[in-house]
């Protein structure tokens, strides 16, 4: 250690611990053979870091690589007389922990976020693809008789406006007793008539036209068939018995 060099810089005094010395003749006087010496010290304290276990080994590590870089980038504001050079690098790269720490919950909430997108996505467009193929496969086997009340029963297990909104989609709302039908539509929060005429054929027409008269998207409709759907097929099973 350099000692006539230590013995002329005003931040060491007798009080100094061996390694605060170490370190400003390293961070301060750049030093090289310091640093050197310097290395082991940093090493000790990143370790003593990691040991509080905030980071995952895999971060861990990279932390501890980067432990050399990230002192020698903030040495210009190590300042012996604020503290011994331990009670600063410990600082420094406890705060370095902590940002890394902070990135991964970021990044596992962005991947998170973007996964669930997806799977609503895949979802969504699973539910358009079964509703359009779902709707006239109902429709066409309509029959002219009133539900009956078991039924009924079934269909009002269904949310009331997905009840209505999905039997209005499938031109089953027919079967239901007006009174029944009124009264769903209150519960439903749709004032009646409902649903409203139209000419279309196909299900995207009909679920654009129920959208349009909701002020729903056409989407919002298929939802509604789509969820509804195991219900309805209970009910219409009901009348092949």
């Amino acid at each position: 250690m350099n000692n006539n060099v230590l013995d002329n810089n005003p931040c060491c005094d007798q009080a100094t611990s061996e390694v605060t010395k170490l370190a400003i003749l390293a961070l301060i006087e750049n030093d090289r053979d310091a640093w050197e010496q310097l290395l082991p010290h940093i090493d000790a304290i990143s370790r003593l870091v990691i040991s509080r276990g905030r980071l995952r080994r895999d971060k861990a590590a990279v932390f501890q690589s980067e432990a050399y870089g990230v002192i020698f980038e903030k040495r210009l504001s190590f300042d012996p007389k604020a503290g011994s050079f331990e009670g600063w690098c410990y600082t420094v790269l406890y705060n370095r922990a902590v940002d890394i720490a902070r990135k991964c919950i970021a990044d596992n909430r962005l991947r998170s976020v973007a996964a669930e997108k997806y799977r609503e996505k895949q979802e969504e467009s699973a539910s358009s693809e079964e509703a359009d193929s779902f709707a006239p496969t109902i429709s066409t086997s309509t029959a002219a008789r009133p539900f009956c009340d078991e039924q009924l029963s079934h269909l009002e297990r269904l949310p009331p406006k997905r009840r209505v909104i999905a039997l209005a989609a499938v031109n089953l709302h027919r079967r239901a007793h007006q009174d029944y039908w009124n009264k769903w539509l209150k519960e439903a929060g749709i004032s009646p008539p409902f649903p409203p005429q139209f000419s279309a054929k196909s299900p995207k027409e009909i679920f654009e036209s129920l959208a349009a008269a909701l002020g729903l998207s056409p989407q919002a409709v298929r939802q509604h068939v789509y969820r509804a759907r195991d219900v309805l097929r209970e009910v219409l099973a009901k009348d092949q018995e």
